[in-house]
């Protein structure tokens, strides 16, 4: 189980990072820091509040702080949540030796960084592997450019450079299955072709 750490300032976006885990096939649970002491085991905790953890209660490698690498350089919550899923990841993989569930739409699967697409390899740079999660949240919705730079770009007013990541995908996955990851439709913006 992940633990979420929460406290009332930050209920809302626990629930946002329980259901993004929950849809990765990772248990998770929201619990608020007055009940810290009802922790009795877990796989890793996601500590939103700002006190930090005694090491001699709680294992270090086991706790994820949002702020530490995060926050001040990341301008969208997206692009936040999904930086401490990857994290959630290292975490259970340098502990336990394991990945959660594969991360699948389709024909395409992103096991913390190891793509493919159609059964072969697909190496995607780490913003092309954002933008393609990021499509797979909202599942048959078209996303504007600016709306992906938003969410997954530190720079959210560069929409500008959304159709370059866009075809450097596609490219890539054409050259597994000769067909694109993604679709584009004029005013209406990108999805995924496999969902």
């Amino acid at each position: 189980m992940i633990i979420i750490l929460t406290d009332a300032g930050y209920q809302d976006k626990a629930y946002a990072y329980r259901s993004v885990l929950l849809s990765h096939g990772i248990p998770a649970s929201c619990l608020e820091y007055s009940y810290i002491s009802d922790i009795k085991d877990y796989l890793a905790l996601i500590n939103l509040t700002s006190i930090r953890l005694d090491p001699e209660n709680f294992d270090p490698e086991r706790i994820i702080y949002t702020d530490t690498g995060l926050g001040e350089s990341e301008s969208s919550f997206a692009a936040e949540l999904l930086r401490v899923v990857d994290r959630v990841y290292d975490v259970l993989f340098v502990k336990y030796g394991f990945y959660p569930d594969s991360i699948t739409c389709g024909r395409y699967c992103d096991m913390h960084g190891r793509v493919k697409y159609c059964g072969k390899s697909m190496i995607l740079t780490e913003t092309e592997r954002i933008i393609v999660k990021y499509l797979s949240f909202i599942g048959k919705k078209f996303a504007s450019s600016d709306e992906i730079a938003h969410f997954c770009f530190n720079a959210p007013d560069n929409s500008r450079s959304v159709p370059v990541h866009i075809a450097s995908i596609n490219r890539k996955s054409e050259q597994c299955a000769v067909k694109r990851l993604i679709e584009g439709k004029r005013n209406y913006g990108y999805r995924l072709t496999e969902r």
